[in-house]
C-alpha cells in the first residue's frame, strides 16, 4: 500500500504541476480515476461527478506534506542567510572591488 501511495503521489505531483488548461482537465481526471485516486460517476450524457477515494486522500496528504516541508519561513531564511559566507564590498580600486569575506568579486 505504501508503494502505491508513493507512486500515486508522484503522479499527482506531475499532474498538479501541469498547467491548468481546460484541454488537460479531462485527461488528468481520467488518469486519476484509472489510478484509483478518484471515482467517476456519470450523471447524464455530458456530466460526470468526481469524488476522492481513500487512496487519493492519502496521496493528497502525502503531496501536501511534501510541499509543506519545503516552505521556508522568514526565520529559517534569516538563519540560513546569517550562516552563509557573504561578500562585503568596501570600495573600488582600479576597476576592482576590494572585499572582506570569503568570496571574490570583480567589476565587469
Amino acid at each position: 500500500m505504501h508503494d502505491q501511495v508513493l507512486a500515486s503521489e508522484t503522479n499527482l505531483r506531475r499532474i498538479t504541476t501541469t498547467s491548468l488548461i481546460t484541454d488537460n482537465w479531462y485527461p488528468n481526471l481520467d488518469e486519476l480515476a484509472e489510478q484509483g485516486l478518484i471515482d467517476r460517476e456519470q450523471l447524464d450524457g455530458r456530466t460526470n461527478e468526481y469524488t476522492i477515494t481513500d487512496a487519493g486522500y492519502e496521496a493528497l496528504l502525502t503531496h501536501l506534506t511534501w510541499q509543506a516541508e519545503r516552505i521556508e519561513t522568514n526565520d529559517q531564511r534569516a538563519q540560513r542567510w546569517s550562516q552563509s559566507p557573504r561578500l562585503q564590498l568596501t570600495g573600488r580600486r582600479g576597476g576592482k572591488y576590494t572585499q572582506t569575506g570569503d568570496a571574490t568579486a570583480r567589476m565587469h
